[in-house]
């Protein structure tokens, strides 16, 4: 408000570019480049990769070939590797996603045969009671107590000191 200057705009149009020239990124294009080196498979499946890396690189600009390998270099090694063994040539990156997808799948689906569905643990499962109702998992009695509400604060000092 104290360097208060003239507008420079008089239709919508330059007013919208005023507003993308002081709030918005100067560089897209490079901001975009600069976040698809930064994303990768990582646990997510091939699907959910796919999806962010085709947003990201649709501000980009860049041709099939540097975006097929982008996309196979964010994979998961296990693709990386499946990918180079398969023997396929690039193409677009819409047909690297869909070979990556069915080949996510299908390795999955041999893991499942060799090593089974693993269960969730115990200690990761909700409590129950009997009935199915949930069973709080605590050990400060029944929290209707109003004693079990309160906490005694910790002083770090010794029993003998705190009596």
């Amino acid at each position: 408000m104290e360097g208060r200057q003239e507008v420079t705009w008089n239709s919508w149009n330059t007013f919208k570019e005023e507003i993308r020239l002081q709030l918005g990124e100067i560089d897209e294009q490079g901001g975009a480049r600069t976040k698809l080196m930064k994303i990768n498979q990582g646990n997510r499946d091939a699907t959910e990769y796919w999806n962010e890396f085709r947003l990201v690189v649709s501000q980009t600009g860049m041709d099939d070939v540097t975006m097929s390998y982008n996309l196979i270099r964010g994979f998961k090694s296990t693709l990386q590797d499946a990918w180079g063994m398969d023997g396929s040539d690039f193409q677009d990156p819409q047909f690297i996603a869909n070979w990556a997808i069915k080949k996510e799948t299908k390795m999955t689906a041999i893991q499942h045969m060799r090593h089974g569905v693993r269960e969730k643990s115990a200690s990761t499962t909700t409590p129950r009671n009997r009935g199915g109702t949930f069973k709080p998992n605590n050990n400060q009695g029944d929290p209707m107590d109003l004693d079990t509400t309160r906490r005694r604060p910790a002083f770090n000092i010794s029993t003998e000191d705190e009596q």
